[in-house]
């Protein structure tokens, strides 16, 4: 489970940040990860920092573990497309309101 909250980025340029709720349990049972509020980082620092790794908090930090279990960033790049098109379909639907209600203020002037 993934319950996303916010996707930002940092002033560092680069790194990305999916601020979430995160539930993983691999298919053998060796990873169980069940967190109330975790961040989701992709390292895309300028300047040769970043390498474009997925973190578990910010890269690098003493706190943070780098993401390599193909399985898990398989499950969050499914979640974060999924976060993409809900997210999509909710603007289109709020676009095209905003536009009809533009429409009907002109025809009642």
């Amino acid at each position: 489970m993934i319950a996303i909250r916010s996707i930002d980025s940092y002033r560092d340029g680069g790194t990305l940040s999916i601020k979430c709720h995160f539930g993983f349990t691999s298919k053998d049972g060796k990873i169980d990860i069940r967190t109330h509020e975790t961040e989701i980082c992709i390292d895309k620092r300028m300047r040769g920092k970043g390498d474009g790794s997925i973190w578990m908090g910010y890269p690098g930090k003493e706190t943070s573990q780098k993401i390599v279990n193909e399985e898990m960033l398989e499950y969050i790049l499914k979640r974060v497309e999924n976060h993409f098109k809900w997210q999509t379909t909710c603007f289109e639907s709020a676009i095209n309101a905003i536009k009809l209600n533009i429409t009907e203020e002109e025809e009642d002037l």
